[in-house]
């Protein structure tokens, strides 16, 4: 009994599990719909067809075929053809004349579309042999300008944009939108006014007969017309590309930014690698170009410097302010006077430059100069007058000339503040000259005095005794021929600039004597007589009595031709005779008046001829003459009267090379000035300062 009750109870519900899955299947609630085979495949198209296998009572909103290269084409991005009736029959089918390539397979799916649902057919794929080609009925307008939106009506287009090739002459472009019957499509960035449009679909095209034509843009007004670097411009006007990107605006030959675009206002910005100031500003579009007179670029203006006043060697970037510079360092030219000026950054209104190294290359030298500093921009300049005044002090500082003649072996000397120069010769040879001259080094100014009363000569002996000066013995003439030696001494006065002749030098006429001062009294001596008859004797003078006293000859070590004295107020001091050959060095003595003797210090190093130097304090300065070469040298070394050492250090003469100069000390500042260099004759005429306090 209760295995039969058992097998009823299975029974009942197997028969419940039919029941519902039977339910399942009878009650979908949407249409149901057949793809079938493609038929009447031609080149010309294919005829596709469908079977609505359930209608149901549902409303069909549209149906029809879709169909793509690729598997399970949908209605979404697939060429199709599509109904919109309310179909009563249970076939549908078309015939396909359209983007459909040839010997290509494609799949087909036949859909139906309901309120709630798009159903569509199993895939059935055919292998095509082609279609028609499309045909363009109208285009319109047939007048507009790029990135207008064209409308082209026609048939056998595709429904897909990709599968439309819309040509402007040969320009190729995409659709923006398209059915079977009509593409929308923008002007695309054409450069021919006048275009044929054409549209190829699946390798067949059809062209347009009617030419699309494009506007001439128009400009009304530029606003502003004249402009600085990185402004925006407004130009109002008409028939341009509301595409900004299509608005080819030029200034000059230098295109410009356009950041804003209507059919009736573009607003560009200046572009900074303009090259001239005056541009004619040109809009290209589309192959049609609009032109506007001028647009003005703003010249450039200095405000101010942040440093005006440069006193140190070593200077840090500076800064110019002002107006209309070129955002682009390179499109700017700044110079200091002449110097040409390297710009390391700039905006509309800085520039950042470097100090130029050529206003000072030496941190030896002094510069003294006011400059004009100017900016020039495209072909503008701007110049500010005197913005900038170099006051760097260093240890040479150049003078103004010398206004007389070059020369050399002649009378150099000072006297309290002023420096005194004159007579002398333009060689050793000839051209000698009377002129006589004053520097005020306050006013670095030269002032002719009355010229010397006696003969014009050369290669005597001078010192210098309170406010007076005295030069003794020389040549007027060949100093070989004895009649032209001379013994006569003349004393300079520094306050009446008067000259008075003294009694002859006792020694006797000679020429290249020696000569120095200690105290109240003046020594001279050595030198030579007529074909070099060698003067050993050494005399003491009085001025006061103007007598003269003489003392112990001068040793064979100290005598020579070219000897240097170096003086002051209690020491006198010789570069003599060569220490072994020329070019070696040189023997050094110092005078000691109270034991008239004389004391050999430490050689100097520096065997040139024709040396010159000045003593500043407890130093001894030398250099230049005449070594291994004929323009002379720049060597400049000092002495260390403590410690009896010579020393060579980095400075050179910052005058160059020469020889034969002439010196003289005011204060404890020394002065280099005149020689030659490269000649027999004198040749140099510059004047330099030499303060070794400098630079601080």
């Amino acid at each position: 009994m209760k295995a039969i009750l058992r097998n009823l109870l299975l029974i009942s519900l197997l028969s419940l599990l039919v029941k519902c899955n039977k339910d399942e299947v009878t009650g979908r609630d949407y249409p149901r719909i057949k793809t079938l085979p493609v038929t009447e495949i031609t080149p010309d198209g294919a005829r596709f067809n469908a079977e609505i296998i359930f209608r149901g009572n549902f409303e069909v909103i549209n149906y029809g075929f879709v169909w793509s290269e690729y598997i399970n084409p949908a209605i979404e991005n697939s060429d199709r053809v599509i109904y919109s009736d309310n179909i009563d029959s249970k076939n549908f089918t078309e015939t396909i004349e359209t983007a459909l390539k040839e010997n290509v397979s494609y799949y087909v799916r036949a859909f139906i579309k309901t309120k709630d649902f798009i159903v569509y057919g199993e895939n059935i794929s055919f292998l095509s042999l082609g279609s028609k080609a499309p045909k363009i009925q109208d285009v319109f307008p047939l007048e507009g300008t790029v990135g207008d939106t064209l409308t082209i009506r026609g048939k056998n287009f595709s429904y897909v944009n990709q599968n439309n090739d819309i040509f402007f002459n040969n320009f190729k472009t995409k659709a923006l939108a398209s059915t079977d019957s009509l593409i929308l499509v923008v002007v695309p960035e054409i450069t021919t006014p006048t275009n044929i449009i054409s549209v190829s679909v699946t390798g067949n095209s059809a062209g347009f007969p009617d030419s699309f034509i494009i506007t001439t843009p128009l400009i009304y007004s530029v606003h502003p017309e004249s402009v600085t670097f990185a402004d925006t411009i407004e130009i109002n006007g008409d028939c341009f590309s509301q595409l900004i990107e299509a608005n080819k605006v030029f200034l000059g030959n230098t295109q410009a930014s356009v950041i804003t675009s209507s059919k009736k206002r573009l607003k560009i910005i200046v572009p900074n690698e303009l090259e001239k100031s005056s541009n004619e500003l040109r809009i290209v579009l589309g192959g049609r170009e609009a032109v506007f007179e001028s647009v003005l670029i703003k010249p450039p203006a200095i405000f101010s410097i942040n440093s005006d006043l440069i006193k140190t060697f070593d200077v840090e970037n500076m800064t110019i302010t002002g107006e209309n510079f070129n955002p682009l360092p390179q499109k700017n030219k700044v110079s200091f006077g002449e110097h040409q000026v390297k710009i390391i950054s700039s905006t509309g209104t800085q520039l950042v430059v470097e100090f130029p190294r050529s206003l000072i290359p030496l941190r030896e030298v002094s510069v003294f100069e006011t400059l004009d500093v100017s900016v020039s921009v495209l072909d503008q300049n701007f110049t500010l007058e005197e913005a900038l005044r170099v006051d760097y002090k260093s240890t040479w500082t150049k003078m103004r000339d010398f206004p007389g003649n070059p020369r050399i072996y002649g009378a150099y000397f000072s006297i309290g503040d002023k420096g005194y120069i004159g007579l002398g010769g333009g060689s050793e040879f000839g051209s000698w000259y009377k002129d006589f001259w004053e520097y005020d080094p306050v006013t670095d100014i030269w002032i002719r005095l009355e010229d010397f009363p006696g003969d014009a000569r050369n290669k005597f002996a001078t010192f210098v005794i309170g406010e007076k000066a005295y030069i003794i013995c020389g040549t007027k003439g060949n100093q070989y021929t004895p009649d032209y030696n001379l013994s006569e001494v003349w004393e300079f006065n520094g306050i009446t600039r008067t000259w008075t002749r003294k009694n002859d030098f006792p020694g006797g006429a000679r020429f290249s004597p020696f000569g120095f001062s200690i105290g109240s009294y003046g020594y001279a001596g050595g030198g030579a007589y007529g074909n070099y008859e060698e003067k050993m004797d050494f005399w003491k003078y009085d001025p006061v009595t103007d007598t003269w006293s003489q003392l112990n000859d001068i040793y064979y070590g100290i005598w020579n031709e070219d000897m240097l004295t170096i003086s002051s107020s209690n020491t006198a001091h010789i570069l003599a005779k060569y220490y072994g050959s020329y070019g070696g060095s040189r023997y050094f003595w110092e005078y000691d008046e109270v034991n008239d003797s004389w004391t050999e210090l430490s050689h100097c190093p520096i065997g040139s001829r024709e040396m010159s130097g000045f003593r500043i304090n407890n130093k001894i300065y030398a250099g230049l003459g005449l070594f291994s070469s004929f323009d002379g040298s720049n060597v400049w070394i000092d002495y260390d009267i403590a410690s009896n050492t010579w020393n060579y250090s980095d400075n050179v003469f910052a005058g160059g090379y020469r020889r034969n100069a002439s010196t003289f000390t005011i204060g404890n500042t020394g002065y280099i000035l005149l020689g030659l260099s490269g000649s027999h004759y004198a040749n140099r005429n510059d004047v330099w300062k030499f303060d070794p306090s400098k630079p601080d």
